[in-house]
């Protein structure tokens, strides 16, 4: 288990109501959020990040892609790292995202050196395999990524 992460859009309305327990359900069960407003990025998100950075080193800035403002949570669960997006930060991420080349993405896919950089998780000597579990993740990333900055909606990220 670990670094499973999933995105739920909301209006920026309903942020001052927020109840974190409320997103448990479709995160720990598999509960469905409307598609449009849930996205399960499962244990893609660091190796989406090396893609689009080519690196781990902190100090690129894709490497801080989808890290928001932290939400604390009621209950204490220090097992969830639940962040905000706000709707001008949606916007960027989008302008980002939309500016992303394949080939880039595809340069960047390099196997031995996700190996050796310990990106998460381990399966980058399955190849092909691999990349197209990374890619099939970055385009379902882009697109909810583009609904949201298109309807101004800000987006929760759950990591646990």
């Amino acid at each position: 288990m670990g670094l499973y992460t999933k995105l739920f859009q909301l209006n920026p309305a309903e942020l001052s109501d927020l109840h974190v327990e409320d997103f448990y359900p479709s995160f720990y069960l598999d509960e469905q959020a409307p598609k449009d407003q849930m996205l399960d990025l499962d244990k893609s998100l660091p190796g989406i990040k090396f893609l689009l950075s080519g690196s781990t080193d902190v100090q690129n800035p894709n490497q801080h892609l989808l890290i928001g403002k932290t939400i604390q949570l009621a209950d204490g669960d220090t097992n969830i790292i639940c962040e905000v997006l706000m709707p001008d930060e949606i916007r960027k991420v989008n302008m980002f995202l939309s500016d992303a080349k394949v080939s880039d993405l595809k340069k960047n896919f390099d196997p031995p050196a996700m190996t050796a950089l310990a990106i998460y998780p381990d399966i980058w000597d399955y190849g092909k395999e691999s990349c197209d579990y990374l890619y099939t993740h970055f385009l379902a990333l882009k697109k909810f990524i583009s609904h949201a900055a298109q309807c101004g909606k800000a987006v929760v990220i759950m990591t646990a």
